[in-house]
């Protein structure tokens, strides 16, 4: 991967790890739907430190094994946006300012990291 692209890709990786940490910093919430089973018991927001841990994995499984964190990622955003609406319509609970610029900065990422994805399949 050419050195521009790759750091395209980490500054937007770093601005999604910048806005969870501002968040939780100041308090803002956050959640983070996985659907699954215990799905619904998990009630927003998500502790932060989850999310934070969850774009770190995103980081080591895209160095390990390139594809699947890219698509880990995608996954993740996936989570964040469902979050927001899952979150909002099912417990009634008003995602923040964090929670879209979030989203917004997540989706960013995964489409470039997908647009890239040629690098990552070497």
């Amino acid at each position: 991967m050419p050195v521009r692209q790759l750091a395209q890709l980490l500054a937007l990786f770093g601005a999604c790890l910048v806005i969870v940490g501002v968040a939780w910093a100041s308090g803002s919430e956050i959640f983070l739907f996985i659907p699954g089973r215990r799905a619904w018991a998990h009630r927003p927001p998500t502790h932060p430190g989850v999310i934070l841990g969850t774009l770190v994995t995103s980081l080591i499984l895209t160095v390990w094994a390139r594809q699947t964190g890219v698509y880990f990622f995608v996954i993740m955003a996936v989570g964040i946006l469902l979050g927001s609406a899952v979150g909002f319509f099912v417990y009634g609970w008003t995602p923040s300012v964090a929670q879209h610029i979030l989203a917004v900065a997540m989706i960013a990422t995964s489409v470039y990291a997908w647009n890239q994805k040629s690098y990552f399949e070497e």
